[in-house]
C-alpha cells in the first residue's frame, strides 16, 4: 500500500506499506498505527514528521526490507533494535555519521546494504568495515555525490569480509590481497664457540 501528500490511514494487515511525500502526527503513530507482524516492506521517502520515525518502526519490528530517506542524525539513534529482522536496507541521507554506522553494525541479520549521501567523509567511510565484517552481509552499494573517497580505503573495507561484494559509486572494489608468509624453514645459525687461549 503507498501513500502520498496525504494523512495515512491504514488498514492492517499490509506486508507493504509505502508512505511519499505525507506528513505523521504523534496522533496518528502512537494510535492509529498499531504494533504489527505483518509488515515486511517498508518505505519512508520525503516524510515530514513531526516525530521521530523511529515511533514508526517500534510499531513495524518484523520488516525485512526498508527504505529510509531522512535528514537529521538523531532520526537513527534506536533503529537497531527495531529492526533485527531486517535483510535489505536503502539508506538515503546528506551526511553519513559514526552513529548510523554503529547502528548498522547491530543489524545482525543484515544482508544487502545501499547508502546513497551527499557526504561521506574518509574517517566515516572506514567504519563500514563493522558492517561488512557481519556474518550474513552479501553486497555492499554506497553513491557518494560529493567527495572522494580513496581506492585504498574502500579496498581495505572490502577486506572486511571477502564473500560481501562492495560497489563504490558504480565500481566494484576488490580486496587487498591476503599476505602469504613464507613456509620455508628457517636457516640454523652454528653457534660459534669462542675459545680463549692462555699464551705464554
Amino acid at each position: 500500500m503507498e501513500l502520498r501528500n496525504q494523512t495515512p490511514a491504514i488498514s492492517l494487515p499490509n506486508e507493504e506499506l509505502a508512505l511519499k511525500g505525507c506528513c505523521l502526527r504523534p496522533t496518528f503513530i502512537y494510535f492509529a498505527l498499531p504494533v504489527t507482524y505483518s509488515v515486511k516492506k517498508l518505505e519512508c521517502i520525503g516524510v515530514m514528521t513531526e516525530d521521530r520515525v523511529g515511533e514508526l518502526l517500534y510499531r513495524c519490528q518484523f520488516i525485512r526490507s526498508l527504505t529510509l530517506s531522512v535528514r537529521n542524525v538523531h532520526d537513527m539513534s534506536h533503529y537497531a533494535e527495531c529492526m533485527q529482522c531486517l535483510e535489505d536496507f536503502t539508506l538515503l541521507i546528506d551526511r553519513v555519521y559514526p552513529t548510523i554506522i554503529n547502528q548498522m553494525h547491530e543489524m545482525l541479520s543484515l544482508e544487502r546494504l545501499v547508502i546513497k549521501a551527499k557526504l561521506f567523509s574518509k574517517t566515516n567511510f572506514k567504519l563500514l568495515h563493522k558492517v561488512m565484517a557481519l556474518p550474513t552481509m552479501k553486497s555492499l552499494t554506497v553513491t557518494v555525490t560529493e567527495g572522494l573517497i580513496p581506492r585504498y580505503v574502500a579496498r581495505k573495507v572490502a577486506s572486511a569480509n571477502r564473500a560481501c561484494s562492495l560497489v563504490l559509486n558504480g565500481e566494484r572494489i576488490d580486496a587487498l590481497p591476503l599476505l602469504v608468509r613464507s613456509t620455508g624453514r628457517k636457516r640454523k645459525v652454528a653457534s660459534v664457540a669462542v675459545v680463549s687461549e692462555a699464551t705464554n
